[in-house]
């Protein structure tokens, strides 16, 4: 159940192809460390409205032309980041930190649905002692209500009492049918999980297995997903704030641009058979912000308190985390005490049944004892099962809460 529950759950799938998106990211910050190349081609017609009488001028950006002609141009240009005080390879840790933490995310989806299921199959297993249970009370109410019926009216006892074994019989019914509501439901629930159909009335849910608990002193709060997760945010979010320190500072780059440039002052296809080589241009460029309205100082300070507060939610995971570890320890415990305690009572209630049995002939009171002694035993087996599969239950997500991915 629990293997078709993992291939088949949404959210696990989701995480898996996060986690490829984590690993692209991470191969497209690593393109930071690689030159920019690119390449552009201008075809236009240029006219000089001074019939020639004026000279080449550029202003800003723009150049004025001297005569009419149609020109074209292809130029390769190529840039490179030569230093930038440490920005760029914390931008790739940023991103390789973001994709290790998907697969802390994916692991904890794993955990998560492992969890549900379990939480699942516990429901349905307590359901199913206690359906079995009801169903033998039922049983035993019934043939305990003809007995008094029978005594009602012999006149040896009360009428009162006959309808009051009648209501047990129509409230253990009514137990049974809203358990055996619950018992297809659960099933239902499980199917949505698993991907697979299931007959209630004829499927046996199988024991779950013995899980060796984790002390307190044992577990490994500094490795759980819980606090990997926020050390890798607040990892990210340190990168973060040193490269907002280092905004400000120069960056330097290296610059290349190759042209190739062909005119014609009256055919258009001449003018691209006369393209050849015009100019080629290296160089190295520097460049500072000198000031951005106070914009990286308030952003220093809110990657500061955005840290700090990630910080706290850390070790407040890990107090959520203990917390939930000492609940499970706690019902283990309890579980593990009140199973001893049932099967305590449990023999009891046999050996008073046995001594019961013994005198079951006797006397029609006997026989009532010996029915309600049957109910008693029913009860404190389902009881019994109901410990047991809670404890054991507890354990396993226990175990579940201790798995330490790699």
């Amino acid at each position: 159940v629990l293997e078709k529950a993992l291939l088949k759950a949404y959210e696990i799938r989701i995480a898996g192809v996060d986690v490829q998106i984590g690993e692209a990211a991470a191969g497209e910050a690593e393109s930071l460390y690689y030159p920019t190349v690119n390449t552009r081609f201008d075809s236009e017609y240029a006219k000089d409205l001074t019939g020639g009488t004026s000279q080449i001028a550029s202003v800003g950006n723009t150049v004025l032309i001297d005569s009419t002609r149609y020109q074209n141009s292809l130029s390769l240009n190529a840039t490179y980041n030569l230093y930038d005080f440490g920005v760029r390879p914390r931008k790739l840790r940023i991103a390789q930190i973001d994709a290790g933490a998907k697969k802390l995310l994916h692991s904890r989806a794993l955990r998560d649905v492992k969890i549900k299921v379990l939480d699942l199959y516990r429901g349905l297993l307590a359901t199913r002692h206690e359906l079995e249970g009801k169903r033998e009370t039922l049983s035993l109410c019934k043939s305990l209500l003809l007995m008094k019926e029978r005594l009602n009216k012999a006149g040896l006892i009360p009428r009162m009492d006959m309808v009051d074994e009648a209501v047990k019989v129509a409230e253990t019914m009514e137990e049974i049918e809203l358990l055996s509501l619950r018992w297809k439901e659960l099933f239902k629930e499980l199917e949505f999980h698993t991907g697979d159909s299931y007959d209630p009335d004829n499927t046996n849910v199988a024991h779950l297995p013995d899980a060796r608990a984790t002390s307190r002193a044992g577990f490994p709060y500094d490795r759980s997903l819980e606090f990997r997760l926020h050390e890798a945010e607040i990892s990210k979010k340190q990168a973060e704030l040193e490269i907002a320190q280092r905004e400000n500072l120069p960056k330097f780059g290296l610059y290349t641009n190759y042209i190739f440039y062909g005119s014609d002052p009256s055919a258009y296809h001449d003018s691209f058979e006369d393209i050849q080589r015009r100019n080629f241009f290296v160089g190295v460029s520097a460049s500072v912000a000198l000031f951005e309205g106070f914009r990286n100082e308030a952003q220093k300070r809110r990657l500061g308190l955005e840290l700090e507060k990630l910080q706290v939610e850390r070790e407040r995971a890990v107090a959520e985390l203990k917390k939930k570890h000492r609940r499970l320890e706690e019902e283990i415990r309890s579980y593990g005490q009140d199973v001893s305690h049932r099967k305590v009572i449990r023999d009891q209630t046999e050996q008073k049944l046995a001594f019961s049995e013994r005198l079951s002939l006797q006397s029609i009171s006997d026989q009532i004892d010996l029915i309600s002694r049957r109910i008693e035993l029913a009860h404190q087996k389902w009881e019994l099962e109901k410990s047991v599969t809670l404890q054991r239950a507890a354990a396993k997500e226990l175990e579940f809460l201790a798995e330490v991915p790699r």
